[in-house]
C-alpha cells in the first residue's frame, strides 16, 4: 500500500506543476514573482546573502534568484531555467537559453574533474 500512496503523491505533484502558468520576460521580473513560482513548481528555495538559491528535489542548483530583480538578460536566463525546470524544456521567449550545447564543442569539466598531464 505504501508504493501506491507514492505514485499517487507523485500524480499529484506533476499535475498540479502542469497547470502553474509560465513566466514571460519581462512582466514576471520580480524576486517574489519568480520565488513564488519555483515553490509552487515544487523547487527548494532557500536565502542566501544577496540572492535566493533554487535547487531540485535532488538537491542540484536551477539557479539563483537576486534579491532586487532587474529587467535584463539575467531575469531573461532565470525565467527560461524556472520554465525550462518546471515545464520540461520550454521557454519564455522561444529563444535558446545558452545553456544547450551546440554538440561541436565539449562540456565544461571542473577543476577537479580535469586529471594531471603526464608528464
Amino acid at each position: 500500500m505504501k508504493s501506491t500512496g507514492i505514485v499517487i503523491l507523485t500524480v499529484a505533484i506533476l499535475i498540479s506543476s502542469s497547470l502553474i502558468q509560465a513566466l514571460t520576460y519581462p512582466s514576471d521580473c520580480n524576486s517574489s514573482t519568480l520565488r513564488s513560482y519555483a515553490s509552487q513548481c515544487g523547487l527548494e528555495v532557500s536565502s542566501g546573502a544577496k540572492h535566493y538559491m533554487v535547487r531540485d528535489g535532488a538537491g542540484r542548483m536551477v539557479t539563483t534568484i537576486p534579491r532586487s530583480v532587474k529587467s535584463n538578460g539575467t531575469c531573461r536566463s532565470i525565467i527560461n531555467a524556472l520554465n525550462a525546470k518546471c515545464e520540461g524544456g520550454s521557454s519564455s521567449d522561444g529563444e535558446n537559453s545558452g545553456n544547450e550545447s551546440s554538440g561541436s564543442r565539449s562540456p565544461r569539466r571542473r577543476n577537479s574533474e580535469i586529471g594531471r598531464a603526464h608528464v
